[in-house]
């Protein structure tokens, strides 16, 4: 089956309620497609939460094969985040022992440019990607990668090949695993038991409910979090949360840091003042349901001020296609009648068609070959260096939009 219902909490198992918000049925935000006609699958996208442990989460849960196998998300082909990964491999690296050529290892590991930065510090590095292609792209370029999702089979090997994990990391990938029980089950088992740390960056749920950034709901991006629901989950599995950061990617997120119960690394206040804040929302329903009211109008500002532009004559072009564009040009029922085409610098993306719009994605020399008097900036998180990149048509009068400002 493509596509099940989830009708329990993937943490605690308590009934799922109703959902709070429907962003209507959209297929999957990167399933690009490589010709206009191509058949396309498309399933509910709706967020609920559960009433027990408060992790809000999908009601449906799609194929990770359909979603993961070929995968064209590369983090390579951003400048911010070559930046936040180096930052991060230097933030991390502090808590192991060089000289002892501590193993890394990350869990959806893309095209390895995280570990990467590790490796440049002389770490071992090894990364379980799904998606073959990027896979092969990391071997190829000297970062040791298996062709698999993270599991018994693959920690079995890992440990028998390279021993216990001093750094295990996930970074935007633990939000988009469905049974995230059984990955912490397996780190349990792979990380070193006294100084090994498990980290994982998410979007931040409260930045997201504030802002009203609905476009950080798609398919693959099964659950949202706080800090209170994890501390559940991972005391099911003797482990601990001992440090949290915020983070500016995706508009605000959280980096988590976990260990074994009783290991080396003290408990930062970071964790005691986060769970403490979120005492006052994030078992209240009405923040759920403001939400739910901004998406809505968000949805509704967006769509008139695109239809308004095209019945005007005006030409429109998107900048940037991560997953979170394709849920708002969906959810807004844009069309590649509206927005001409959407330029992306990743070359995997170019000469494809955006998902359930059909717009087709082309390289930066669109903007001078096929002017267009305004331009969508669909990564708004990334809009201050994108807008600088493109300062010489802001020059020439084209007008940016933010989807969500």
């Amino acid at each position: 089956m493509s596509v099940r219902e989830r009708t329990s909490c993937r943490i605690c198992d308590t009934v799922l309620p109703e959902p709070f918000l429907s962003l209507g049925s959209q297929p999957p935000a990167n399933n690009l497609l490589e010709n206009r006609d191509d058949p396309e699958e498309s399933f509910p996208l709706e967020l609920t939460r559960c009433s027990s442990c408060s992790l809000v989460q999908l009601k449906h849960v799609v194929s990770p094969t359909l979603l993961f196998k070929n995968y064209l998300y590369v983090p390579s082909t951003s400048e911010s985040m070559k930046r936040h990964f180096s930052s991060m491999a230097d933030d991390l690296a502090l808590y192991s022992k060089i000289e002892e050529h501590p193993l890394a290892v990350d869990i959806g590991s893309n095209d390895g440019l995280l570990l990467s930065f590790f490796k440049a510090k002389g770490l071992r590095v090894l990364g379980v990607e799904p998606a073959e292609n990027l896979a092969r792209d990391a071997n190829a370029s000297g970062i040791p990668t298996m062709v698999d999702f993270f599991g018994d089979k693959s920690v079995r090997e890992i440990i028998t090949k390279e021993g216990q994990a001093d750094i295990i990391t996930g970074t935007n990938v633990f939000a988009h695993i469905d049974d995230i029980q059984s990955v912490v089950h397996n780190v349990s088992s792979l990380i070193d038991k006294k100084r090994g740390i498990f980290v994982i960056e998410a979007p931040d749920l409260l930045e997201m409910l504030e802002q009203g950034t609905f476009d950080l709901i798609y398919h693959e991006h099964l659950s949202y979090f706080g800090i209170s629901p994890l501390v559940q989950l991972f005391r099911q599995h003797d482990m601990e949360i001992f440090r949290v950061d915020k983070v500016s990617t995706h508009g605000g997120s959280l980096r988590i840091y976990t260990q074994m119960n009783g290991a080396d690394h003290k408990r930062d206040p970071s964790v005691g003042e986060r769970l403490s804040s979120e005492k006052s929302w994030i078992a209240d329903g009405r923040i759920y349901e403001e939400f739910a009211k901004k998406a809505y109008s968000m949805r509704d500002s967006f769509a008139t001020k695109i239809t308004n532009l095209s019945q005007a004559g005006k030409k429109i072009a998107g900048y940037g296609l991560p997953a979170k564009a394709n849920t708002i040009i969906n959810f807004c029922g844009i069309s590649s009648s509206q927005i001409q085409y959407i330029v992306d610098d990743n070359p995997l993306k170019q000469g494809r068609f955006a998902p359930g719009s059909k717009i087709p994605i082309v390289t930066s020399s669109y903007l001078d070959k096929e002017p267009v008097d305004n331009i969508v900036i669909f990564p708004w998180n990334i809009a201050s260096d994108i807008i600088a990149k493109l300062s010489k048509y802001r020059e020439q009068g084209v007008q940016f939009i933010l989807p969500i400002d």
